[in-house]
This record gives structure tokens, C-alpha cells and sequence, in this order.
């Protein structure tokens, strides 16, 4: 594969959807202003779509798995070719989402301007949304968003009242709103959603991959976020690149959509939190509120299999703490 100037490998995950996969594609194909090679990562679908992606886009590459990786492997398999062949930039990019024509290059723009950042990424929309919606606009605080149940009640109360949380509570920054220019300025992060990343590969070469254990997906984005700001980087949001992501999920099991978000998030909490955050305030958070309040909603809309999830996740960590030891802060204390 040839590389371009600005040394830029996009990676797009493909599973099971080519349409969207060729889809996006196409929109990076289209940048105006930069350009990058696109790299295909194919995690075993179901047909294999190297011959169907090549006779559109000769020029992409394409690597298939012999087997369903999950989104940080299959996305690590980009990495490490990315890494191989001497790529300054990583555009982590789903395969649901698709990009504005001048997306990369206000992205590397941005980057250019700010050589301690190793994380940049765009305005997300809602697909198919022609008032522009906002998806994610970045989030200010991934621990407030991800990890207590206070979160989610103040977003509850204010979607049952017709009215969109106040900025102080908004970390997931004008989710759901119109884009009417309320965001619309470079601002320093907490978190950037996986959907779609520019990464520095310095980075990857300083603090490693994403990490596998969070498989299939889900918390592998924030927990590398987290790692990148440990080493020094920081993350930046930027408005100008904008992009557009379907929202709905390919997982759509009742069981193994809630085993795997609360598995993941329970990891999370014990790769990231320091053993006082975890013990003083996660942990009483999880058991007197987020565990009685899923409970409640899944009794109340009648899911067991989502409350059977919950608890088979819980045993899960607990098991994984019998085996390993506690895990806090990315450390081991056996037990």
C-alpha cells in the first residue's frame, strides 16, 4: 500500500454490514484537503468482502481475521500495521459512521496545532440527520458519565420534563440537540467516543494497544482514553471535522448486549479508578443505586434476561478477582 504524505492509515472495522462498510469508505475515498489510506479489517463476517471492497477501491487493502476478534482486536490488527509500516496517524473510524469531506483535514489541522494532543475527534451527528442532530460533541467527564447512577437519573428527570439537562450535567455534550452553534469551539476532554479517533501512533507506542479484554466491544475507548492521559497526552474535541453515526447496534440480544456493557464497565471501574474512588465512592454508588435502579427497570419492563445479565456480569468480575487478584488503578494485589 502506498502511503501518503500526511501518513494517515484509516481503519474500519467490518462485520456482517458491507453496505455501511463501503459507505464509509467511500467518504474517506472523498476528503478534500488530506488524505490517508484505508486499511479494511474484516472480523470474519459472514461472507468475505475483500473481493467486493477491491473491485470498488482498488486501491484499499484488506485484512480479513480467521476469526470474530471483537472491536479492540479487530481494530488492533489495524494498529499493529499501522505501527509495521510507519503511519504518524491512526483514524479509528466504525464502519456505521461516515465523514464530512473536510473532516481529515481539520483533524490534522487541529493535531498540527497541538503536538501534546494524542487523541482528536469530530462533531457526531445522528445518521440520516438532515437538521443535524448532535450525537456527541466529546464528554467532559467519562467517570460522572459512565460510572454513577446519578447520571442517569438527572438525565431521566429531565427527558420525562421535555427539556435537555443543564450544562453543568450535560457530559455527554448535546446528545440528542439541534446543532445550533452551542458547541462550536476547540475544547480540552475527559473522553472521545470511540466512533471516530485520531490518534498519534507515539501514542500506541508509549502506553500500548487497545486492550482485548473488554470483547466484544464497549469501555475499550474509555479505558484507552483514561491510559493516554495517565501518560501525559492529552484529548482534544474538534467542531470543525464533523461526521455522521448510526446509533443502533448490531448486538441486539437482550442478554449479551447488558452482560457485556456491565461486565465491561465493572473492568473498567477496576482498570481505572484509584483504590479511594473505587471503595468510597464507585463502589457504594454501584450496589445502593445502579444495581436496585437496573433491577427495578428491568422488573418494571419485564426483562430477565437483562437482569440475569446484571448478575452473571457481577460474577463474572468476581471470579476474575478470585483468579487474579483486585485489580485497581491497572495493578494486580493478589488475594
Amino acid at each position: 500500500m502506498k502511503q501518503t504524505v500526511s501518513s494517515i492509515l484509516a481503519i474500519v472495522l467490518n462485520w456482517n454490514e458491507y453496505d455501511l462498510t463501503r459507505r464509509c469508505v467511500r467518504s474517506l475515498l472523498a476528503q478534500k484537503g488530506a488524505s490517508c489510506d484505508v486499511l479494511v479489517v474484516d472480523n470474519f463476517s459472514n461472507e468475505d468482502p475483500t473481493k467486493a471492497l477491491h473491485l470498488e477501491s482498488p486501491h484499499i487493502h484488506v485484512l480479513r481475521n480467521t476469526k470474530n476478534l471483537g472491536v479492540a482486536g479487530g481494530r488492533n490488527i489495524g494498529i499493529r500495521y499501522a505501527l509495521q509500516h510507519g503511519y504518524e496517524y491512526v483514524l479509528l473510524i466504525d464502519h456505521d459512521a461516515y465523514a464530512d469531506s473536510k473532516m481529515l483535514s481539520n483533524l490534522i489541522a487541529a493535531a498540527n496545532r497541538n503536538p501534546d494532543t494524542g487523541i482528536l475527534g469530530p462533531k457526531i451527528y445522528l445518521d440520516n440527520s438532515s437538521d443535524r442532530v448532535i450525537w456527541r460533541a466529546g464528554c467532559t467527564s467519562w467517570k460522572w458519565t459512565y460510572l454513577h447512577a446519578g447520571n442517569e437519573i438527572i438525565q431521566r428527570i429531565c427527558r420525562s420534563a421535555g427539556k435537555f439537562p443543564p450544562p453543568l450535567f450535560d457530559t455527554t455534550r448535546g446528545a440528542g440537540q439541534k446543532d445550533i452553534g452551542q458547541f462550536d469551539f476547540e475544547q480540552e476532554m475527559s473522553f472521545l467516543i470511540g466512533c471516530t479517533q485520531l490518534i498519534r501512533t507515539d501514542a500506541f507506542r508509549q502506553i500500548g494497544l487497545l486492550d482485548e479484554e473488554f470483547f466484544p466491544y464497549g469501555s475499550e475507548d474509555i479505558d484507552f482514553c483514561a491510559r493516554i492521559q495517565r501518560a501525559g497526552w492529552k484529548i482534544r474535541y474538534i467542531p470543525k471535522a464533523q461526521c455522521w453515526h448510526r446509533v443502533d447496534n448490531s448486538l441486539n440480544d437482550d442478554y449479551t448486549r447488558a452482560f457485556y456493557n456491565a461486565k465491561n464497565i465493572l473492568l473498567l471501574a477496576r482498570k481505572n479508578l484509584t483504590s479511594v474512588y473505587f471503595w468510597l465512592l464507585f463502589f457504594p454508588d454501584f450496589v445502593f443505586l445502579s444495581i436496585p435502579l437496573i433491577m427495578l427497570e428491568n422488573l418494571i419492563r419485564k426483562r430477565p434476561q437483562r437482569q440475569k445479565a446484571l448478575f452473571d456480569a457481577i460474577i463474572w468480575n468476581i471470579n476474575d478477582i478470585r483468579k487474579r487478584g483486585i485489580l485497581i488503578g491497572n495493578r494486580f494485589y493478589i488475594g
